[in-house]
């Protein structure tokens, strides 16, 4: 059966490229929902939204709005417009997938309104600053959006434009061809979060829950991973939570390169009442790029070279402490089952005796914060193990099913 794929452009710029690339869709066997955010000039072919209706949507007209004679707020209140836009059609079931074209203008609308749409729809933006030294999370957010380079300029129609236009539309084609509900296995859902010094911990807890009847997804704490896995929890996608690499927050507040994208990181679950195991895992240490990027007030630290790209800093006892309220405070408001539980040997892969990151002060000046000021129904568990010690990922398997509700995975 056909299916119908939004194109969302600036038609006053790009009405050549998005006439071939409606074609392209159709002559795949699919229709065109055709949206116009362009802000200047009129608009080279026919939309089935105008800009002048995606201005409307954002709260005033576009004559109004150009008045301003300022660029950036224009193209801010068409981003506005189309994001809702996109997202009312979308509820009203009117299209299967999205596809985006642009520079950085059409980029900046094309993603803000896939990052408005649920997980599982295809969603791709064709641009020309899909490369380079631009930072893409801005673009990407913690959507599941695919960019691709356009390598030539949206500049009108050639050899070059037309095949990669003629790529993108079989692209997008073969995502909505495919099935985009996301499968269920029928088990509990369990999200994770894990990072490189935490895998070998990860890997035994997956296992441990696998074997309870448990699927367990796991979410990279990179400063996207655990936002994407927050946000999913108010989707109603998990029935337990056992956050176990909760690194990004100390890099937020201290300015790590795998800082949160949210301030609101460690929330979700408390606020929506799901069971929740958290572990301070990897807040010893700070993220940052090569040796030579490290700042000035961590240069003396204990540092470990985690690849050519990234180096771990070691973080002193006062920043540990600082996040480790940070996390109480939050992990206080729970309005559901709620544990702590601290490997007492090492936070992270290189926090052992012997290792770079071995600081026994740094770390109980931590623990005793959770000690002191978690309230008294949230269970503070010590373990007497490393974070990547099998007993750690057998004991922190135990808590987590003591918090979830009797009955919800098999029993082994």
């Amino acid at each position: 059966m056909p299916k119908t794929i939004l194109i969302i452009a600036t038609l006053d710029t790009k009405a050549q490229e998005v006439r071939f690339l409606k074609e392209s869709i159709r002559n795949k066997g699919h229709n065109t929902l055709i949206v116009d955010a362009g802000v200047f000039g009129v608009s080279g072919i026919k939309a089935n939204v105008t800009n002048q209706q995606v201005a409307l949507a954002a709260g005033a007209e576009l004559e109004k709005v150009l008045k301003s004679k300022d660029k950036g707020k224009c193209i801010a209140h068409m981003i506005k417009g189309a994001a809702k836009t996109v997202e009312s059609l979308f509820r009203q079931n009117n299209f299967a997938g999205i596809i985006g074209i642009g520079g950085a203008q059409g980029a900046a609308i094309g993603t803000a309104c896939m990052r408005a749409l649920p997980f599982g729809l295809p969603k791709l933006m064709l641009t020309t600053v899909a490369s380079g030294r631009a930072c893409f999370g801005e673009f990407v957010g913690t959507a599941d959006l695919t960019i691709m380079h356009s390598v030539v300029d949206i500049f009108g129609l050639n050899g070059f434009s037309r095949k990669i236009l003629e790529n993108a539309a079989g692209a997008i084609v073969g995502m909505v061809e495919a099935d985009s509900t996301i499968p269920s296995s029928g088990k509990p859902a369990v999200a994770m979060t894990v990072l490189g010094n935490t895998t070998p911990a990860g890997i035994q807890i997956k296992r441990l829950l696998e074997q309870k009847g448990y699927e367990v997804i796991g979410f990279h704490a990179n400063g996207t991973g655990g936002v994407a896995m927050e946000q999913l929890m108010t989707e109603g996608r998990f029935d337990a939570v056992l956050d176990l690499t909760t690194h990004e927050i100390i890099d937020r507040e201290f300015g790590g390169l795998h800082a949160s994208l949210s301030g609101n990181r460690l929330t979700a679950a408390a606020e929506l009442g799901i069971p929740q195991l958290v572990v301070p895992g990897c807040i010893d240490y700070l993220v940052f790029g090569p040796p030579e990027t490290i700042p000035a007030r961590f240069k003396n630290r204990p540092y470990v070279v985690h690849n050519p790209q990234l180096t771990l800093v070691r973080a002193n006892g006062d920043e540990m402490v600082h996040v480790a309220r940070i996390m109480v405070e939050r992990i206080n408001r729970s309005k559901g089952p709620a544990a702590v539980v601290v490997p007492t040997k090492g936070l992270s892969m290189h926090n052992i005796e012997g290792q770079a990151f071995f600081d026994p002060k740094a770390d109980s000046a931590c623990l005793d914060v959770y000690r002191k000021e978690l309230r008294p129904d949230i269970h503070l568990h010590c373990i007497e193990a490393h974070i990547n010690d099998p007993v750690f990922a057998e004991r922190g398997v135990h808590i987590l099913m003591d918090l979830c509700p009797v009955g919800l995975a098999e029993k082994p």
